[in-house]
């Protein structure tokens, strides 16, 4: 004869049970709600895919991207001003002309991306992963950028005063025209890192061992202390 006491304790198991599936399935269809929502200012996608999107000019600001995909979308003149795009796939995409201020972009993958006249004054960049973008003509006043990977980035003409690239990987990266007040280097790995036609004269933390294995010409000024060593120019690769 099946007590009373048994039961009782059977219908509370099966209640924790459809609890515990219902919250599930709400969880999922909020999931699911987020990634289809509109572009709009303050939108949720994280953990979306949003690849080869047409998102240009769209107010964004303040959004949660993190972990979203926005591989070969287009994001001319989106503002994403304070977005958090935190570990954000941000492969062979466009944010030319868009406005990043204050965002975070810390452990992204950005291969190939173009963030030309872009601005991200104030944003972080740490440990993003930025082989081979594009960063002409951007601002980058005061950006957080330490231990980030730009191997072959190109920042010519771009504004980095008072940006901090320390321990960051720039080998090979391009720096002609660029604005240089206040840039922390130290300990950023700068082999064949190109110096030619930059003002280095008020950077912080350059040293001359990562002088002589970076490039330059007679363009290059240097801080006071540093020579330009007998291998400048380099060689074409």
């Amino acid at each position: 004869m099946i007590s009373y006491r048994k039961i009782r304790i059977a219908s509370t198991v099966a209640a924790t049970l459809l609890s515990a599936v219902l919250i599930q399935t709400l969880g999922m269809r909020h999931a699911s709600a987020g990634c289809s929502a509109s572009p709009a200012l303050g939108v949720n996608w994280s953990g979306c895919v949003k690849a080869r999107k047409m998102l240009s000019q769209y107010n964004l600001s303040g959004g949660q991207f993190e972990r979203t995909s926005f591989v070969g979308s287009d994001l001319k003149s989106v503002n994403l001003d304070k977005a958090n795009l935190l570990s954000a796939d941000l492969t062979r995409a466009r944010f030319v002309e868009a406005s990043l201020r204050g965002a975070v972009l810390d452990k992204a993958a950005a291969y190939r991306t173009n963030f030309d006249k872009a601005n991200l004054t104030n944003a972080s960049l740490i440990k993003g992963e930025f082989f081979r973008s594009s960063f002409v003509n951007t601002v980058l006043k005061d950006a957080a950028m330490t231990k980030a990977e730009f191997p072959r980035a190109n920042f010519s003409n771009a504004d980095l005063r008072g940006a901090r690239l320390l321990n960051a990987n720039i080998s090979r990266a391009l720096f002609a025209g660029a604005k240089l007040k206040a840039t922390a280097f130290t300990n950023a790995y700068t082999f064949r890192t190109d110096f030619s036609a930059a003002d280095l004269s008020e950077t912080q933390g350059l040293t001359q061992a990562q002088i002589d294995v970076a490039c330059g010409t007679e363009t290059t000024v240097l801080p006071v202390g540093l020579t330009s060593p007998a291998a400048w120019p380099c060689y074409p690769e």
